[in-house]
Formats: C-alpha cells, structure tokens, sequence
C-alpha cells in the first residue's frame, strides 16, 4: 500500500516558484504545494529536509533549519565559494575543525579552493579536496547534533557540478 506525503517546495525566486508551479500542474500530482519565502520564514514542522544545489551558506541554513526541526537531511551543495559568516551560522561549522585550529581566514580560502572542480582546470583534484573538507565539517557538526551521516559522491562525475550529497538522519538512543 502506497502511503502518499505532503511535499513542500519552498522557493524565494519569483521565477523558479513559477517553474515548479507549472511542473507541477503538468504532472498531474496533488501532493506537492509551493510556498515563495526565504527559508527564514517558514515555520512548518516537517520530517526529512532536500535541497540541491544550495549555493555557499544556504547549505548551512538548510542544515541548521534540519537541526532545529530534528529531521533528516539530503543535501547537495553547490559554491563553496560563497561560504561566509552571517547573523545565524559561522565557520568552522564543527567543534572537530575549530579544535584543529581551523580559523576563519583559512576556511574562506578552503571554500575558495573548492569552486576549482571544472575538468579543465587544472587544479581539480585539489578542488573536490576542499569540498570534501567543508562537507566534512558540515557532516561533523551534524554529529555533534546527534545525527548520523554520510557523505556521497555521485554518479557520473558529469550528473552536477559538485555531485557531493550529504546524508543526515536523528541517530537512535
């Protein structure tokens, strides 16, 4: 027996809320409604968090926003670039990085580093490094908060930009 869920798309661009809207109503579902406004504002309870291609700090909103709710995660980051200290998340994310004397300065020029991921660029193995280096912080914090995780590549390397996916889910007591 097939249990249907409540989907939730949450969207702040104008143009991909009309987008998904369409993809939507094209598809026939009726489980799935869309609501425009920064992640900031929405309030809802929920179980499991899915965000791909969140560029720079949205990943970590997502992941604190996963935290807070106590729900699961799949995450797929994109511009490690864009990384930087705001009003709710600052970096190292982890205890575990902050212990090993990662300062912030270090952090950015990590982030920096990571964007070199284009097959043409020379610096690409160097580059994916680095992701894998914030994406370990992320997952370490994750665990700090009680999670369990993993940290996947995915396949092709073609499929994404990045194709790094973060998993995270409540670990038992």
């Amino acid at each position: 027996m097939w249990m249907l869920f409540q989907v939730i798309l949450i969207e702040n661009k104008e143009e991909s809320v009309r987008r998904a809207t369409e993809r939507i109503f094209g598809s026939g579902v009726s489980n799935i409604s869309v609501v425009q406004c920064n992640l900031s504002q929405f309030h809802a309870s929920f179980d499991i968090g899915i965000c791909l291609h969140a560029c720079g700090v949205a990943t970590d909103l997502v992941l604190s926003k996963c935290a807070t709710a106590r729900a699961s995660f799949v995450v797929s980051p994109c511009c490690y670039g864009a990384v930087h200290n705001v009003r709710l998340i600052s970096y190292p994310r982890s205890d575990a990085f902050k212990a090993a004397g990662v300062k912030y300065p270090e952090y950015l020029t990590i982030g920096h580093a990571a964007d070199q991921t284009q097959a043409a660029i020379a610096k690409l193995d160097q580059g994916r490094e680095c992701m894998t280096l914030v994406d370990s912080d992320r997952c370490c914090l994750a665990q700090q908060l009680g999670y369990s995780t993993q940290l996947f590549v995915m396949t092709p390397p073609t499929c994404s930009p990045k194709n790094h996916i973060l998993v995270g889910w409540a670990s038992q007591s």
